[in-house]
This record gives structure tokens, C-alpha cells and sequence, in this order.
């Protein structure tokens, strides 16, 4: 369950809950007898029958006329097989798994050319920490929102008890009178885009309030893309 620190406009702050929400597919997949399907991950090869390891020493061409050749058999227990849960390891060029990883940071120009190499920079979740997301003032009317951001992701805010609602209620009250959506930034200067988990995808947030009697609904719409016209004789 993720949690975020979170103040309204009087700078009052709360831990409350995020909840993502993702949009519901329209279509549904089915068999031919209109039995529902489900996708779900399977084996596809070892690190034995990886292209790659197959191609370390000879040809793709080659390899095709080798598997015509030998005409090997798969493996029926292996190949197919349904997987749950993973855990990521990194490898070495000998597919051994490697220690000590060092990972970098690879800077390249817009024509594709390597500038620089640099030591992988850590950016630390700044979301539920001492010092609360805020309210930046800054108001973007309902009607302009969607033609200047892309929205990649929305988190609802929820309650965890009775103050909370109240805390809550009133903030999403006050963004629906005014129909618009508030930036909200990070940082102890109010400054920092929003970061979830570490070294995750920094957010520009936008909160959103809705209510209907006494129930309300708080969206923060996360975006990374800002949409610009393009300049006079660009096509």
C-alpha cells in the first residue's frame, strides 16, 4: 500500500492513502467457444537455448541448418512453463550472475552520439517523507489541462479515518468550486518533481476534486509530458 504526506492549501498535512487507478479495458478477449482468456508468462528459452548463446560461436544461417540437422528436441517440461513471481539478477558475459554491479548512466546527443559516461545518480522517493507534497498555487482551468499535459498515470486519495475524510473532503471540495487542477511539488523549497519509489520516474502532479453529497474523489494525475504546439512551418 503506498502512502503520501500530502498538504491542502492552508499547509495542514496528512499521511493518507494512493490507490492506483487504471483504466478498465472495453474489449474482452475470448476462445472461439466464448470462454474468457488470460494472458499470463511462460518459459521462452534457457540461457542454453538463448539466441544469443546459440549464435556465440557460429552464424544465425549457420544455425538454422544446424537445427534442421540435428532436429533437437524441446523440452516439454521446461518450455511452456507458467512463471509467478521473478526476481531480476544481472549476468556477466559468461551468464554467470555478477557481483558487486556498478551501473552507469550513458549520455547521448540527439543524433545518437555517446557524450558521456557518468555514475548512475540516485534519486531518493520524496512523496511520504517529513516534508509534505504541497499545493504550489498554481491553478490550470479543466478546459486547458488536457491540450497542455499528457497524463501517464492517476493515484485516487483515500482516507484512513475520520480526520482524514474531513482533511480530504474539504481539499476536493475546494478544487471542484474552482474547476481547476492544482500543480503539486516536493521538496523542502517546493521545487521537486514528484518521485514514488527510488530512482523511479520523476512526476509533475496534478490534483483533481470531485464530490457528490458526502463523498468525494481525489485524483493526482501524474505526467512527464508536457504537449507544444509546433512552431510556424513545421509540419
Amino acid at each position: 500500500m503506498k502512502t503520501i504526506n500530502i498538504a491542502d492549501s492552508q499547509n495542514r498535512n496528512s499521511t493518507v492513502v494512493l490507490t492506483p487507478k487504471k483504466a478498465v479495458a472495453r474489449l474482452a478477449y475470448a476462445t472461439k467457444e466464448a470462454e474468457p482468456v488470460q494472458s499470463v508468462r511462460v518459459v521462452k528459452n534457457t540461457l542454453d537455448t538463448d539466441f544469443a548463446t546459440l549464435t556465440k560461436e557460429t552464424s544465425a544461417e549457420e544455425l538454422s541448418q544446424l537445427l534442421v540437422d540435428g532436429d533437437p528436441e524441446i523440452d516439454f517440461e521446461l518450455f511452456g512453463k507458467q512463471i509467478q513471481k521473478t526476481n531480476r539478477i544481472y549476468l556477466g558475459a559468461d551468464n554467470e550472475p555478477a557481483h558487486g554491479v556498478l551501473i552507469e548512466e550513458e549520455v547521448f546527443a540527439a543524433d545518437g552520439e555517446l557524450q558521456e559516461t557518468r555514475a548512475e545518480k540516485v534519486i531518493e522517493a520524496n512523496v511520504n517523507t517529513d516534508i509534505p507534497v504541497r499545493w504550489t498555487g498554481k491553478m490550470l482551468p479543466k478546459n486547458k489541462f488536457y491540450s497542455k499535459f499528457a497524463f501517464v498515470a492517476a493515484y485516487q486519495i483515500t482516507h484512513v479515518d475520520g480526520l482524514t475524510y474531513d482533511f480530504l473532503y474539504s481539499m476536493a471540495k475546494e478544487l471542484e468550486e474552482k474547476e481547476s487542477f492544482m500543480l503539486v511539488t516536493a521538496g523542502e523549497k517546493g521545487d521537486k518533481p514528484l518521485v514514488f519509489t527510488r530512482n523511479a520516474t520523476q512526476y509533475r502532479g496534478l490534483l483533481e476534486g470531485r464530490t457528490q453529497g458526502d463523498s468525494y474523489l481525489l485524483i493526482m494525475h501524474l505526467s512527464n509530458l508536457e504537449l507544444k504546439a509546433l512552431a510556424k512551418g513545421e509540419e
